[in-house]
């Protein structure tokens, strides 16, 4: 393929390849735009930007990469996580400088993220109707679990490898005693918000 010269491309405008390249696509191809990034780079925003509190891709949050959440959380649901992750590190001298206090972080975000699944799953139903083929009568359906089943387990699962990885959670049955009390705890104020 021969090299495409523009006079206005997409990388004139920032846009990039996995390379770090400047994209080589016409400005604004695919997209409604003359100018500007291509379709691939422009993303959603009429300038191409992402502009601070755009939360247009946030749903649940369970589905996010639970280090990068904590920026998006409401007011109320950020003070619940440090509540949290307070009340499992200053008991045992667990200061923010050392290493445990991030995995706890980590492992209350995944704890967060699996409620939320929870109560995403409590609304719609543990499981969907899915069409799977086409007879003479019509569509032929299938019931398959809900995805965010799948997501809760590995949140959960989660939390319990990184509180035990911070040294806070030591046997099964305080585990799971922990567990407990955190799901009760906080199911109420983190869904609150929702309503």
């Amino acid at each position: 393929m021969e090299d495409r010269n523009y006079a206005d491309e997409c990388g004139d405008h920032g846009g990039t390849n996995r390379d770090g390249d400047p994209c080589g696509r016409a400005a604004g191809w695919g997209t409604d735009f003359d100018s500007g990034k291509c379709r691939q780079h422009r993303g959603t925003s009429p300038d191409g930007k992402s502009h601070e509190g755009n939360g247009n891709a946030i749903t649940h949050g369970a589905t996010a990469d639970p280090t990068n959440l904590y920026e998006n959380l409401t007011g109320a649901q950020a003070e619940w996580v440090d509540a949290k992750v307070e009340a499992y590190c200053e008991p045992r001298g667990i200061t923010e400088d050392e290493p445990g206090h991030a995995l706890v972080r980590l492992g209350v975000m995944h704890l967060f993220q699996a409620m939320r699944a929870h109560g995403e799953l409590a609304k719609d139903g543990q499981s969907r109707t899915k069409v799977v083929g086409v007879a003479e009568h019509g569509p032929v359906t299938d019931e398959v679990a809900h995805y965010l089943n799948d997501v809760a387990s590995g949140h959960t699962r989660d939390y319990r490898m990184a509180m035990k990885d911070a040294g806070v959670l030591d046997d099964p049955e305080s585990q799971k005693a922990d567990a407990i009390d955190q799901l009760g705890d906080g199911a109420t104020l983190v869904f609150a918000d929702d309503t």
